[in-house]
């Protein structure tokens, strides 16, 4: 029993130094400004403001379903490939080099240099506007969403294109076979509609969870 024991406790600390070892970090600057960092827990808390706990939800080594997680200096996603941290003016990228998030990173990008130009014109505006009222007129007519969520904007589209891309291979796959269970009842034919059916269940939960994260940024930005 003390046997197992230490060796519970050993592997533990194994787990905990893993998870607390540097890894890679992709930042992008609100100025569309790139660069990769080797970074620990420690030093992503003192720049974020975030606790260990919230990082948790961002370890490769442990399972979480999606999740949006609001602080008070930044917001912490986990939505299926994508985990990142934003903040008012900068995103953190982790497994920016995956082969799935490579193409997000680059529109991503495109996105706040987009936003950072209209930043710039919105000012250069307001400095050829002498009048008060006509400054407004134009506040009113060229609203900014904040960085924030311009970020989160990307990411939830990505992740609803990604999503939306699975649905369309497991639809291609149930039809054939729902064809072949209805030609010859088989073990075979059953279990492999069996298969897709649980996958579809997964794969319906997802959607759902990723949904109501949309529908909730949707209200907010509309309130802006």
């Amino acid at each position: 029993m003390m046997r197992n024991e230490r060796v519970v406790k050993v592997t533990e600390r194994l787990v905990s130094k893993k998870a607390s070892k540097a890894r890679t970090w992709l930042i992008m600057s609100n100025e569309g400004q790139r660069q990769t960092v080797e970074a620990g827990k420690p030093t992503i808390m003192q720049r974020t403001g975030l606790a260990a706990r919230d990082l948790r939800i961002l370890d490769p080594m442990l399972s979480y379903p999606s999740t949006i997680m609001g602080r008070d200096k930044a917001m912490v996603l986990n939505l299926e490939q994508i985990k990142a941290i934003v903040s008012a003016h900068e995103v953190l990228l982790l497994n920016s080099r995956d082969p799935s998030v490579v193409p997000f990173v680059e529109e991503l990008h495109a996105r706040i240099l987009h936003h950072h130009s209209i930043i710039i014109d919105h000012s250069q505006d307001d400095e050829d506007k002498k009048d008060e009222d006509e400054i407004k007129q134009v506040n009113d007519k060229k609203k900014i969403i904040p960085f924030e969520f311009v970020v989160l904007e990307a990411c939830l589209e990505d992740v609803i294109s990604s999503l939306e891309n699975e649905a369309n291979i497991l639809e291609l796959e149930a039809y054939p076979a729902l064809d072949k269970l209805t030609s010859k009842i088989s073990t075979l034919n059953l279990e492999r509609v069996r298969h897709i059916k649980s996958r579809l269940v997964a794969l319906t939960a997802r959607v759902q969870r990723v949904r109501t994260f949309f529908f909730l940024s949707s209200i907010y930005l509309l309130n802006l």
